[in-house]
């Protein structure tokens, strides 16, 4: 879906991708002028290392989609959770703290900008200073 609309605006040689486990491959991924995870922190485990170095590698901008910490989310997650362990599904669904997050990414240098929030999903968005 990228590709098209890339291509489309005329910006296809200034995007890429790349599909594996970003922690693994971080050190051979080169930084970018906007990094975003869209609704990717909420499927790993280790959101210190997702986001510490998905944040590092943001030169400009820097934005993220992961679940609130409401009940809503926690109880939809949680059904979503269990019918994974029922499965046998290694797969699950984590909600990670918002201060956690913003955290780490205060940490590498960006300073949030905007934070926009849906009943289940927030959306902030941080830029580089100077």
């Amino acid at each position: 879906m990228a590709e098209p609309e890339a291509e489309r605006q005329g910006h296809a040689d200034r995007i890429s991708r790349h599909h594996g486990d970003f922690v693994d491959a971080a050190s051979d991924i080169e930084d970018a002028d906007v990094v975003t995870l869209d609704r990717v922190i909420c499927c790993y485990h280790d959101v210190q290392k997702l986001v510490g170095l998905s944040s590092e590698k943001a030169k400009r901008v820097y934005a993220v989609v992961f679940p609130r910490e409401n009940l809503l989310s926690k109880v939809g997650f949680g059904v979503f959770n269990m019918y994974f362990r029922l499965k046998r599904s290694p797969f699950r669904i984590f909600i990670h703290p918002t201060s956690v997050v913003e955290a780490l990414v205060e940490a590498n240098g960006l300073r949030r900008q905007s934070h926009h929030k849906t009943r289940m999903w927030q959306v902030l968005v941080y830029s580089r200073q100077g």
